[in-house]
């Protein structure tokens, strides 16, 4: 049987070719790459898209239906993923959950936990931690628990291990 070169990479076996990963966000740059207009044509731009660049498996909308242009100046969430049509985000703890989920409705997030506060080892603020990311859970039904800024080497294990502890005991909606 022949896997594909992402099936390889994500099994860890180096497909000669490096697959990619992205999300391609930004319309802008499908317009100029491809010289035909996202908002206008959005499924004859993703098409040529495909086809120049294979190994995106960029989606291809079913219509080329004209999309409404965003007014990115407008969003203040630092959210201008949701305007070109991105169902969520992962973000770094810096990142205003809270008001991407009011504002989003169960919308895809994941990354509001912060590994600072696990690198400093103290239990309260890491149950504080938990607690404030349930709080934004109950918000949205699209949450994930997530460390966004990510687990670095020097995490104190005790820290990792009370902060997955609490997540499993109390991550209920």
């Amino acid at each position: 049987m022949q896997y594909s070169e992402r099936y390889l990479a994500f099994m860890g076996m180096a497909p000669k070719r490096i697959p990619h990963f992205e999300y391609l966000g930004c319309p802008d740059a499908e317009t100029f790459i491809t010289g035909i207009d996202h908002y206008e044509h959005p499924r004859a731009c993703r098409q040529k898209l495909a086809e120049m660049y294979p190994m995106l498996n960029a989606d291809i909308p079913e219509t080329d239906a004209p999309k409404p242009r965003p007014n990115l100046q407008n969003e203040l969430t630092g959210t201008n993923e949701f305007a070109c049509g991105a169902q969520g985000v992962l973000h770094e703890p810096y990142t205003n959950a809270r008001a991407i989920a009011r504002k989003h409705e169960n919308c895809f997030l994941a990354g509001e936990g912060d590994t600072r506060i696990l690198a400093r080892n103290n239990p309260g603020e890491i149950r504080a931690m938990v607690g404030r990311m349930i709080e934004t859970a109950r918000i949205t039904g699209g949450y994930f628990m997530r460390i966004g800024n990510e687990f670095t080497w020097n995490t104190p294990p005790e820290a990792v291990k009370l902060y997955l502890d609490t997540c499993r005991d109390l991550a209920q909606r």
